[in-house]
């Protein structure tokens, strides 16, 4: 552990009344980072109380270790769940069902194990706002994007959209909102829908999360630098590692569930872009000559009565697969 960060009798003196904020991490076979991680809640400099807990999914590292020695130095502020098998490989939904339903906080903040924060102010920030404007569901920040070797990246997958978020139909068109910079109130959490959303998906989760959150609320956009998103790491276990294929079948899915369950049924421009990432899955099914993949989503957007409305958005916007116009008469 290193040794150039507060005790825990320092980050406590200033806390009045009970926990205010809760900090979920989950965290996997992330030994060469965990540690920024940690120590980035720890420098948070802030009024209120709060907590950081962490859900180690079984780690094959050192990650464990690393954090049982940060929990005995802080043991009122880290409360650890170690996993003994993996619960991720059983599909379970780790943010529902260990963290933010064990969380005391009113709030709840993100970062995963692999990112971490910079600004010692920013909680105090993002909450002291919540606390003033009722009408915002959440707030995020702008962060650096980083490769494994710490470079700064030039190009990021959160666009240059730096204004706050008033609809659903903000977040998928902009995706401007890196889920480590994401506050929001925890009263916006609904863990059955939750699940809804993530059917069919396996490594996405952020996504639905932030338009739960708006389906409550504005979300504050803060054009500070506050932390530092890893785009690629070396434990392969983020979303941007995964092969094409899958990225787009579970950002299709996210979408879908979005579209069902949070009533999005009156925008065209977002059954636009579910036909887009359709559109890229099948030219890469094709590809690798997977037509079964190509014809079972076809099937599940058929039985959700979806099929019709998304290929005559392929039309309307002339991006339809000319193997696919058959389909339509079909």
């Amino acid at each position: 552990m290193r040794s150039n960060i507060r005790t825990e009798q320092e980050i406590m003196k200033n806390w009045t009344g009970n926990v205010c904020l809760s900090i979920s991490c989950c965290t996997y076979n992330h030994e060469k980072f965990i540690e920024d991680a940690l120590e980035g809640f720890l420098i948070q400099e802030t009024k209120f109380p709060f907590e950081i807990l962490i859900h180690d999914d079984a780690s094959t590292d050192n990650t464990a270790n690393i954090i049982k020695d940060y929990e005995k130095a802080y043991p009122h502020i880290i409360k650890p769940i170690y996993q003994k098998e993996n619960q991720f490989s059983q599909f379970v939904n780790i943010t529902s069902k260990y963290q933010i339903s064990r969380a005391q906080g009113q709030y709840i903040a993100m970062c995963e194990g692999d990112d971490y924060w910079t600004d010692r102010l920013k909680l105090q920030k993002l909450v002291d706002f919540l606390e003033k404007n009722n009408d915002y569901a959440g707030c995020a920040h702008n962060v650096d994007v980083i490769d494994d070797h710490k470079q700064i990246k030039q190009e990021t997958p959160y666009g240059n959209y730096h204004e706050d978020l008033l609809t659903i139909n903000d977040q998928i068109k902009y995706n401007n909102l890196p889920s480590l910079s994401l506050v929001f109130r925890k009263r916006c959490f609904n863990p059955d829908l939750f699940i809804k959303l993530k059917e069919n998906t396996k490594y996405i989760g952020d996504i639905q999360l932030k338009c739960m959150i708006l389906s409550q609320g504005k979300i504050k956009y803060f054009k500070e630098k506050m932390g530092i998103y890893r785009s690629i790491t070396s434990s392969g276990t983020s979303f941007s590692a995964q092969k094409p294929e899958i990225a787009y079948k579970d950002t299709i899915f996210a979408y879908l569930n979005i579209y069902q369950y949070l009533k999005q049924s009156r925008c065209s421009s977002f059954l636009y872009v579910i036909a887009k990432q359709i559109k890229h899955y099948i030219e890469i099914c094709k590809a690798n000559k997977d037509t079964e993949s190509i014809d079972n989503l076809i099937k599940y957007l058929k039985s959700k009565n979806l099929y019709y409305k998304l290929l005559w958005n392929y039309l309307r916007f002339n991006i339809t697969p000319k193997f696919l116009r058959k389909k339509l008469y079909n």
